[in-house]
C-alpha cells in the first residue's frame, strides 16, 4: 500500500512528497514507508522510533533503515509546508504512550491517528504503555485543540462530536476495569457484568491470525491493566 499512497501524495500534492508523519509504531501506520525515497523526512515520536527498533527490529533490517523515523520530538513539534502549518503533538497515553495527533492549523482538520476509531473497536497497546485509564485525559487534552473535522485512524471522518462520542465509550470502558477492580472481578464476571453501551453499532476489525479487535477484546483489555497482568515493552532509558 505504501506505492499507492506515494502516488496519490504525488498527485495531489502536484510534486515531491515533503515528509512522512507515522502516528504510532504499528505495521498499518509505517509498513508503507518503505516505498518512499531513503532519506525522506519521516516525523514521528521519540517512543514510536524507540518501538519500531524494539519490536519491529526484523521488518527495518529487512527492508532497510533509510525509511525510519529521522526526525523525533516527544511533545509537541511543528511542520511548514507550502503556506499551511502542521502542529504535531503528543497528548499523553491512549493507544500506545507514543502516539501523536496531527492538527492541520489553517483548515481546522484533526487527524487524530489511533487515538481514535469512529466507529470501531480500538486496539488498545497496553505493552506499548497504552492506557484504557488515560486515553479519557489524552482526549481532553486534544479537544482543546481549534478543529472542525476529524480524520480518525479507522472508520469514517467526521467532526468534533464523533471524537467526543467515542471519549464516552472510553469514559466507560475505563469504568469498566475500575469496577473490576474494586470488586475483585474476574475476567467472566467482568465480561458479564460490564455495563458498556456507548459501543451501539461498532463494528469489530479482524487481522486474520494475528487480532479480533470487538467487545470481548476492549474488555479483557480494561480488566488487564485494571489488575495488573500486564508486561510491558521494555525501552531503552533514553526513550522513556
Amino acid at each position: 500500500q505504501g506505492s499507492r499512497i506515494l502516488e496519490l501524495a504525488e498527485r495531489l500534492g502536484g510534486g515531491p512528497v515533503q515528509g512522512i508523519v507515522n502516528t504510532n509504531y504499528h505495521s498499518d501506520h509505517t509498513h508503507g514507508n518503505p516505498a518512499f525515497p531513503a532519506g525522506t523526512r519521516v516525523v514521528a515520536t521519540e517512543k514510536t522510533l524507540a518501538y519500531l527498533k524494539q519490536v519491529d527490529a526484523a521488518y527495518w533490517e529487512d527492508v532497510g533503515a533509510g525509511t525510519l523515523p529521522n526526525e523525533t520530538f516527544r511533545n509537541e513539534h511543528e511542520l511548514t509546508i507550502g503556506d499551511k502549518t502542521v502542529r504535531l503533538i503528543h497528548p499523553g497515553p491512549g493507544h500506545t504512550d507514543g502516539d501523536l495527533v496531527a492538527l492541520f492549523v489553517e483548515d481546522k482538520v484533526l487527524h487524530a491517528g489511533d487515538l481514535f476509531f469512529n466507529g470501531r473497536y480500538p486496539n488498545i497497546d497496553l505493552e506499548a504503555g497504552g492506557s484504557v485509564r488515560e486515553w479519557v485525559a489524552a482526549i481532553d487534552r486534544v479537544l482543546q485543540l481549534d478543529f472542525d473535522k476529524v480524520i480518525p485512524g479507522h472508520g469514517p471522518v467526521t467532526d468534533r462530536a464523533g471524537l467526543i462520542a467515542f471519549q464516552t465509550f472510553m469514559r466507560q470502558l475505563a469504568e469498566v476495569g475500575a469496577q473490576a477492580a474494586r470488586n475483585g472481578w474476574s475476567l467472566d464476571e467482568t465480561e458479564r457484568q460490564a455495563a458498556l453501551d456507548a459501543d451501539a453499532g461498532y463494528q469489530p476489525i479482524s487481522i486474520p491470525f494475528v487480532l479480533k479487535l470487538d467487545r470481548a477484546f476492549v474488555v479483557r483489555r480494561a480488566w488487564e491493566e485494571s489488575t495488573n497482568k500486564v508486561q510491558r515493552i521494555a525501552l531503552p532509558e533514553a526513550s522513556k
